[in-house]
């Protein structure tokens, strides 16, 4: 809307924009390019980009009888609106400006120039015949804004609620993604569902409290698998390591005061419209007391943010699991956590949770063929501690991969992981005894198919080699 104030701010640029023939441009467009000179070439792509800018002025058109109203709107000048729609019953719906297939009236004006208090005062003009409609219109662009007041104040405007809430409910996902409480008030005054793609946004911007109520209310979002450009929310989730405690990234503060937040301080869902008086009265306490302890400590409000969100996301992936039951055999399932890349991401990215519900409800994976081995060689290259206790017990499962593999596993264990520093460990020193813990661990394990496999030769010296100056070392950080 800035653009749309900017160019009526300049009378001359829409003058120019009604005549496109007077354009700079209109003159040398009949000049053959090849033939100008460099001078002249570089005066024709000026005025070309001149009649860009024209030309583009030509989808804004102006009322200019509401010129007055539009100016008075746009400031939050009530007492001249008032007047204005005083004098003229049939100016409140009068379309002051239309920029392509949009038209704005006043309302939707004072909207966009975020005039809360006109607003207020403006829906209790709005005709009784077209109040939905212009309402709805004007609720998109207040929660595109991410604007509380003025969102509830046209919601109760609207009677048809699930036809003119869902696309400002899809708006703010979108563009106020920060914005929770007006993403929770639409939320709550519609039975419609939403798009499987703002399901992915919801979880991209880690809105996981939304995302699980919205999946509760229709389960097939959760279960959804990737098409096209738009991938599943389990693969979009298994690839979030700021989503799961496991892959979180907390110093020893950080670790403490996360223990000690309890989730229930942190999780409101804001408003709803089925508590009670009395919960809802308690739900505002307990908002107010936690906004109070964290204003003046601000990280402390971060960590119970990430908290909740850890909460939500393992809630999302054991209701996605469960719904499969449903609807899916056995099979089918196990296929479908294979080849959508779910479990892969999730061993990739160190989300040992997702992996731990999977094999909860689903234990036939770790039996598939040729499934541990692979596994096991990605957590031992990045180092993940978590699924290295939760894989290591079923390496019973297939010897004989391990041995085949051991070339590779040996690899592993003894490079340098990718780029994967420990957030608590500081200095080389002590990354160092962080590695050597890890070589103890990992030879204790698995060791022993590396080196006492027949044939070994060289890759049985190699690893006691690596696992040589690791023996003094006690592995307390991964027993």
């Amino acid at each position: 809307m800035s653009e749309v104030v900017n160019d009526l701010a300049s009378p001359m640029a829409t003058t120019q924009g009604a005549n496109p023939s007077n354009s700079p441009g209109a003159e040398s467009r009949a000049v053959n390019r090849e033939d100008l000179s460099s001078k002249a070439t570089a005066n024709y792509e000026a005025s070309q980009n001149d009649h860009i800018l024209s030309r583009g002025m030509q989808t804004l058109k102006v009322n200019k009888n509401g010129r007055l109203l539009f100016y008075a709107a746009l400031n939050g000048d009530w007492k001249a609106v008032k007047k204005i729609l005083d004098d003229d019953r049939e100016a409140m719906t009068t379309e002051l400006l239309t920029r392509g297939d949009a038209a704005y009236c006043v309302l939707h004006v004072a909207v966009i120039a975020a005039q809360d208090q006109l607003v207020e005062n403006l829906v209790k003009r709005i005709p009784p015949e077209c109040k939905d409609e212009m309402a709805g219109m004007a609720l998109i662009f207040a929660a595109r804004a991410g604007r509380l007041r003025m969102v509830k104040v046209l919601t109760d405007q609207i009677d048809t609620k699930d036809r003119y809430i869902p696309q400002p409910l899809e708006e703010a996902i979108v563009f106020a993604p920060m914005q929770k409480e007006v993403i929770w008030y639409l939320a709550r005054r519609t039975t419609s569902d939403i798009d499987i793609k703002y399901m992915v946004v919801l979880i991209g911007t880690g809105n996981m409290d939304l995302a699980f109520h919205f999946a509760r209310r229709q389960p097939s979002l959760a279960t959804f698998e990737s098409t096209g450009n738009i991938r599943s929310p389990l693969k979009t989730l298994a690839t979030m390591e700021a989503h799961f405690l496991s892959t979180a990234r907390f110093n020893f503060w950080e670790k403490l005061i996360y223990k000690c937040i309890p989730v229930c301080w942190v999780d409101t869902s804001f408003d709803s419209s089925n508590d009670t008086k009395m919960a809802q009265a308690l739900k505002q306490l307990r908002v107010s007391l936690w906004n109070l302890a964290t204003t003046a400590v601000p990280f402390i409000k971060r960590i119970g943010e990430l908290k909740l969100r850890h909460k939500y996301s393992l809630e999302f992936v054991n209701l996605a699991l469960v719904d499969m039951k449903t609807h899916m055999e056995t099979p089918e399932i196990l296929e479908l956590l294979l080849t959508s890349g779910v479990v892969e991401s999730a061993i990739v990215y160190g989300t040992s949770e997702i992996v731990k519900l999977c094999l909860k409800h689903y234990p036939e994976l770790i039996w598939e063929n040729d499934m541990l081995c692979p596994m096991i060689l990605v957590v031992l290259k990045r180092r993940h501690v978590e699924l290295f206790r939760l894989l290591n017990p079923y390496k019973t499962i297939a010897p004989d991969d391990f041995l085949r593999n051991a070339n590779h596993l040996m690899k592993a264990i003894v490079e340098s992981p990718p780029g994967c520093v420990p957030a608590d460990v500081s200095g080389a020193a002590f990354f160092m005894q962080r590695e050597l813990q890890w070589y103890k661990v990992v030879k204790d394990s698995v060791g022993h198919h590396l080196i006492n496999r027949e044939g070994s030769g060289d890759g049985g010296e190699v690893t006691d080699e690596a696992f040589g100056c690791a023996g003094q070392i006690q592995p307390k950080a991964f027993v």
